[in-house]
């Protein structure tokens, strides 16, 4: 090979000089293509702004006095209900496990009972129930107790005799 060789064809050469006064050459690219460039443009500055500028909550554990924010603290209850008292007024210094509202939950089931007795009623069965069973294994712990005790002193008595016999 010789090195003197031009690297393109004096004939390619010739026509891109004439060509470059029709200017530069645009690769053109369908809209659905375009259209999808820019939403994913868009999403990225949107994810990006949001993480720099949106708040979250977290749920921490502090050691300490509640200040709320913005002048009042929000109370959240397990179940929707009608504030029936409040047990505080507005500036009052509360501690915990005060209450501060009584709220009541009138809840009724298809049969027409409310809910709440029903659950009470069940609740004080289970009780006197788990108090029988207390009652019932302390007497069995007794006399259990008084079983052993009396078969220690006869296990006395036969340990006595057999020294005797000795």
């Amino acid at each position: 090979m010789s090195l003197d060789r031009p690297l393109f064809r004096s004939a390619a050469v010739a026509f891109h000089q004439q060509q470059r006064q029709l200017g530069n050459v645009a690769a053109l690219q369908p809209l659905p293509v375009k259209i999808t460039g820019w939403l994913l443009v868009l999403s990225t500055v949107a994810i990006i702004a949001f993480l720099f500028v949106g708040q979250y909550s977290r749920k921490e554990t502090a050691v300490g006095y509640l200040t709320p924010s913005q002048g009042t603290a929000k109370i959240f209850l397990s179940r929707r209900g009608t504030v029936k008292t409040v047990h505080v007024k507005d500036g009052d210094t509360v501690t915990q496990g005060q209450p501060l509202l009584t709220v009541e939950t009138d809840q009724v089931s298809e049969d027409g009972i409310d809910v709440n007795t029903a659950m009470l009623s069940t609740l004080t069965s289970q009780k006197e129930l788990l108090e029988k069973n207390i009652s019932a294994e302390e007497q069995r712990a007794d006399s259990e107790r008084e079983r052993l005790t009396s078969q220690a002193k006869g296990l006395e008595a036969e340990i006595s005799q057999l020294k005797n016999q000795i």
